[in-house]
């Protein structure tokens, strides 16, 4: 009966079914900034904590792990983030968060940040957009000719 079961967990495993996540961590000093009366009122709807799932697709596999973006400061065009992931199960690498500066477009009203996670190599062009149902939608690529693509749909943070 057990190598039955472990032979259905490494049949899953292979299969590329999704994977659960681990949780993101943020820093101790987070703070997150009110925005001033001259930040563009789309981009001042996007300051806070979002949450939510990183969908990785990469040769035929799908993941997932938590994603956080924290917006903690608006300057103009110039967004202050804190882009946060969590490892994924059986990963040798490591989870993390780092601080990065991002660019908002009043045209496209989208935030854009290009992000080196602590656990990879890798650079993650990320562009962030609000949806009409109140969810911050993020896309992002691995720069790689081969690299996954990524997208996660994300909930406001208390």
């Amino acid at each position: 009966m057990k190598i039955s079961v472990l032979f259905a967990v490494l049949l899953l495993l292979l299969s590329g079914t999704v994977f659960a996540a681990a949780t993101a961590p943020l820093p101790s000093d987070l703070v997150i900034a009110a925005p001033g009366p001259e930040v563009p009122p789309d981009l001042a709807k996007m300051s806070g904590k979002w949450i939510g799932k990183c969908e990785w697709v990469s040769r035929g596999s799908k993941y997932e792990r938590e994603q956080i973006l924290a917006i903690e400061k608006v300057e103009g065009d110039k967004v202050h983030v804190v882009f946060s992931l969590a490892i994924f199960p059986g990963n040798t690498g490591k989870q993390g968060w780092t601080r990065y500066e991002g660019t908002f477009s009043t045209l496209t009203k989208k935030l854009s940040i290009v992000a080196k996670p602590p656990q990879t190599v890798y650079v993650w062009p990320w562009t962030f957009a609000l949806q009409a149902d109140g969810t911050l939608l993020g896309i992002g690529a691995q720069v790689a000719s081969d690299g996954p693509t990524f997208s996660a749909k994300m909930h406001r943070m208390p």
